[in-house]
């Protein structure tokens, strides 16, 4: 694995390792899941099952070439669905990513009638998932608590 697909590789790798951290040791406080900043926002187990489920849908899911049905932000309300369904969501894309190459990587591909690169597609899930963490550490501030990516600092 070299150039666009290892970049790609690294990309993730950074998001994913930060919220999933995070996401495991938030979930598991409990109080956490339910906490929604403002009354049109989510709340941040939503925000969690959201970032799981995009993956499926409009990232890593057209990428392999599937429509995987996901609707995780709604159904999984509980500290262990979502645990779960985060792993499982990483797991999905790690496999594509892990298996992406130069060249796979500039292939087309359909979603909805919109033709896109692979890379690109991929690229967007590791803006998607930052743009979210951005969501996270708001949501931690808010209760007090420093977020991962500037403990210690």
């Amino acid at each position: 694995m070299t150039g666009l697909s290892l970049i790609l590789q690294i990309s993730l790798a950074g998001v994913l390792c930060v919220i999933a951290a995070l996401s495991l040791q938030l979930i598991v406080l409990g109080y956490i899941r339910l906490f929604r900043p403002a009354p049109r926002v989510r709340t941040f187990g939503q925000l969690m099952g959201h970032v799981a489920q995009e993956q499926y849908l409009f990232f890593c899911g057209p990428v392999k070439g599937e429509k995987k049905a996901a609707d995780i932000e709604r159904t999984k309300t509980t500290k262990s669905d979502l645990l779960a369904a985060l792993k499982e969501s990483f797991d999905y894309c790690d496999a594509v990513y892990n298996g992406m190459t130069d060249a796979s990587a500039r292939e087309i591909v359909d979603i909805g009638g919109a033709r896109n690169m692979k890379l690109r597609l991929l690229w967007m899930n590791v803006v998607h998932d930052q743009s979210h963490y951005g969501n996270i550490v708001t949501y931690l501030r808010i209760k007090g608590i420093v977020p991962p990516s500037t403990e210690g600092q």
